[in-house]
């Protein structure tokens, strides 16, 4: 009996070409400023700001690297944008509020609850602590301006309304702490309403309670 010996049908697997580099897209300059801090913010919730590297945003955003170094510099650029952003946000719908023809306890509650849902989210009240705790806050000149755009709105309201009789000085006092609660809230409050064995938003209600019962009392 004969052995025929097959031949072998085997042949070296064909190497699949290099995959291409991904396409990055290429925006104007304010749309990729924009583009990159909305990166940043969703990198900042997720991871802290503690991880908050360029590259990570970069990547986020879908641009180069060379991109976010172009608009921001540093990491510590990207933080103050982010933080000069969200005061910019809650400056812009503050001041809509003030201008709007309502009485001034409607004018002051829906300002008050802005403050509050500004900083509720986790990338507002991260990068809002970090700052604090890395001491950078104070170099950011536009959150003092914009402070001060805040009181000055709110001052010129009042003067509309000739029934209202509230000093310069109380009214600052009342904003003051009413940012200090929100950002309070926003940073702690979750966690403080767990050990309380309350509902999620049960401090930021009692804050906003309480300062709401505050302005209605001025």
């Amino acid at each position: 009996m004969s052995i025929v010996k097959k031949r072998s049908t085997w042949a070296p697997r064909a190497a699949k070409p290099p995959r291409a580099p991904a396409k990055r897209r290429r925006l104007p300059a304010e749309a990729a400023r924009t583009a990159l801090l909305e990166a940043a913010e969703r990198v900042l919730t997720s991871k802290g700001p503690q991880d908050l590297k360029l590259s990570e945003v970069a990547k986020a955003a879908g641009v180069a690297n060379g991109t976010v170094l172009h608009h921001f510099g540093t990491v510590e650029g990207l933080q103050a944008a982010l933080m000069e952003n969200l005061v910019k946000r809650l400056v812009d719908r503050v001041v809509a509020i003030t201008e709007q023809p309502w009485s001034e306890d409607q004018r002051m509650t829906l300002g008050i609850t802005e403050m509050f849902e500004a900083f509720e989210s986790k990338s507002s009240s991260r990068i809002a602590a970090w700052l604090v705790m890395t001491d950078r806050v104070q170099r950011l000149s536009s959150v003092q301006e914009a402070i001060q755009r805040v009181l000055s709105s709110i001052e010129a309201a009042s003067l509309r309304d000739p029934t209202r009789d509230i000093s310069s000085e109380r009214m600052r006092r009342f904003v003051m702490l009413g940012i200090l609660l929100a950002l309070g809230s926003g940073f702690f409050g979750r966690d403080l309403s767990h050990l309380f064995g309350e509902e999620p938003t049960a401090a930021r209600e009692a804050a906003l309670d309480a300062l709401l019962t505050l302005a209605a009392k001025a």
